[in-house]
């Protein structure tokens, strides 16, 4: 509010500032109603995907944490028991959208300088709500519970949980933001790297670091379950957690969302789009069903192959170990493959309906709550899912249809629990922290244009000082004689010379134009 010094003494009008606010309340409140129904034009794939995953996340965890043992046998497949496989869409979606956000900067030509916007973007995306589920699972654990696994909350303050025990970890789930964060920080420098190594070719350079990366992985994850012998048909936390054998889905979607971005500049520039060949087309199609059939796959046994058919059924279904080793291996990065593929061929619409299932409108306020349906989910499940589970404990015993129906019960209540929570968190934390960040990376790109043209000015002004004299200097001159002074030249323009005898020397030359650049720009 701004006073004038006359009136600095009148009282404030309090009735105006609280209805200015409240006023400024309901905008505020209206506009996030609204961002939770916007869909990313040509885009909205991802939307699709990524409600598909943390629906994944939630109806798995459910199942595991309640009732995956109250169907028996192969009926278990009817509930999303694989829930570690919705990480990998989560992972893919990211490298996917980071991927077509850098290249599109390489593009226009920012390069590295580019790096500040894009961590603290990340920062202001990732940080805030995190904090805040931290915090809340703090209290909640230590006022309701009375457990001390947040003790170790710093190792979540540091992204670097995933590389501890599961059990000794405060929000469990968060092992999968630690990855995430921990291939932000590298995703940049590789960028670079494809830069100095060609910068018109970035893109294929591109393609060859993610290809040695993604290699790079498969080799530890074979080398990995062939060391772990006779127990490679249980679970493995480091397989499961550890960013090195995990990374290889988002370095997927990295390669995939440099494609896409290519493609499209390509289409952009170009007036009538390019015809795939007969055989361009018949690849495509078997790409996409080896897709499909790797998705099914992947559902009911998990990324790792051991979700459901555990111990010694899966050495039945496999009996050659060394099969059993590459697919246990291989299954989660060629599955991040065929997602990449899968997302761009929507995008790119190659696959329509596909493309119109994932686009749908309904997908959008689950996906804009997807994050912070993800990291509050564990309250959600201690606060509500699991005193359904008591109370329903008497019709684990009973018929399937009764179990069946109390199991997507328990999901049901699991996942409304956690879209209750990420409601107040998004409105309060996530939304704002969003808002924030873009403040940030538009100060810090404004900051980042002015430096870049006081280096151009100070450069012009180098290239005045340096280049201007030599436009006056003749070839050829008498030499200057060193015993006596020589006589002053005539004050006159390099336009007014008309002879020998009006030159003036190379010493006064330079002398007097560096002179005229201080008094006046240089045209």
């Amino acid at each position: 509010l701004k006073r004038n010094r006359d009136s600095i003494n009148e009282p404030i009008n309090w009735c105006s500032v609280m209805a200015l606010a409240l006023k400024s309340t309901c905008n505020y409140f209206r506009e996030t109603r609204d961002s939770l129904f916007d869909s990313n034009k040509g885009w909205a794939a991802c939307d699709g995907l990524r409600a598909i995953a943390v629906l994944w996340v939630c109806g798995g965890h459910a199942s595991f944490f309640g009732t995956h043992e109250s169907l028996p046998g192969l009926l278990g497949l009817l509930e999303p028991y694989s829930k570690d496989v919705a990480v990998d869409l989560f992972l893919v979606l990211s490298g996917f959208l980071i991927g077509n956000a850098l290249q599109r900067e390489v593009i226009k030509g920012c390069g590295q300088t580019s790096w500040a916007s894009f961590y603290a973007r990340r920062f202001f995306r990732i940080v805030p709500a995190y904090l805040s589920a931290c915090l809340i699972s703090l209290i909640v654990e230590r006022t309701a519970y009375g457990t001390t696994s947040c003790n170790t909350l710093w190792r979540n303050f540091l992204f670097v949980n995933n590389f501890f025990q599961p059990a000794e970890a405060c929000m469990g789930q968060s092992w999968s933001i630690a990855v995430e964060m921990q291939l932000y920080l590298v995703t940049p420098p590789l960028f670079f790297l494809a830069q100095k190594l060609n910068k018109v070719w970035v893109a294929p350079w591109m393609h060859v670091l993610c290809a040695c990366a993604w290699l790079a992985c498969c080799i530890s994850r074979v080398l990995h379950v062939i060391a772990l012998g006779d127990s490679m048909t249980e679970f493995d936390a480091a397989l499961y957690f550890f960013t090195q054998y995990r990374c290889a889905p988002y370095i997927a979607g990295v390669s995939a969302g440099v494609a896409l971005t290519n493609a499209l500049a390509k289409d952009a520039s170009t007036s009538l789009p390019k015809q795939d060949s007969r055989l361009v087309a018949v690849l495509k199609c078997m790409a996409t069903a080896c897709s499909y059939v790797l998705f099914l796959l992947a559902w009911f046994n998990g990324g790792d192959f051991k979700s459901i058919l555990q111990g010694e059924k899966v050495r039945q279904l496999v009996p050659n170990p060394m099969i059993f080793v590459l697919i246990s291996s291989l299954l989660r990065p060629v599955l991040g493959v065929a997602l990449a593929w899968s997302l761009a061929s929507c995008i790119k619409g190659q696959s329509p309906r596909l493309n119109a299932f994932l686009s749908a409108r309904f997908w959008c306020p689950i996906a804009a709550l997807s994050y912070s349906m993800y990291i509050l989910e564990g309250i959600g499940q201690r606060s509500v899912s699991n005193p359904f589970l008591v109370a329903t404990e008497n019709l684990a015993d009973m018929s399937i249809p009764l179990r069946c129906l109390r199991g997507y019960g328990a999901i049901a209540v699991y996942i409304a629990a956690a879209m209750l929570l990420a409601i107040f968190n998004f409105t309060l934390v996530e939304r704002p922290g969003m808002l924030l960040g873009k403040h940030v990376v538009s100060w810090l790109k404004n900051r980042l244009a002015s430096a870049s043209s006081e280096a151009a000015k100070s450069d012009e002004k180098d290239l005045e000082i340096g280049v201007a004299p030599l436009s006056v200097v003749p070839l050829s001159s008498p030499p200057v004689s060193t015993s006596a002074p020589a006589p002053e030249a005539p004050k006159v323009s390099p336009r007014q010379w008309r002879g020998p005898e009006e030159v003036p020397t190379p010493l006064e030359a330079v002398t007097r134009s560096s002179t005229e650049n201080h008094a006046r720009p240089f045209v």
